[in-house]
């Protein structure tokens, strides 16, 4: 049996991430960056939420993060 072979993406459905936006804009002195792949918010350095979706070659299986 092949290993699953994964894809990060920055697909990810507007309205997820336009409601993540605002929770997480909506704490304070939270900020929203992009990351290596997808989205992600922090206060001050640290990271408390990262959107990306995820794609698996061997299933065909689509996933957001």
């Amino acid at each position: 049996m092949a290993a699953a072979t994964r894809r990060y993406t920055d697909d990810v459905p507007d309205d997820i991430e336009a409601r993540l936006r605002e929770l997480c804009l909506g704490l304070p002195d939270s900020s929203e960056q992009q990351a290596w792949v997808g989205t992600r918010w922090v206060v001050r350095k640290r990271t408390f939420a990262h959107v990306l979706g995820v794609e698996d070659d061997t299933t065909g299986l689509k996933v957001v993060l």
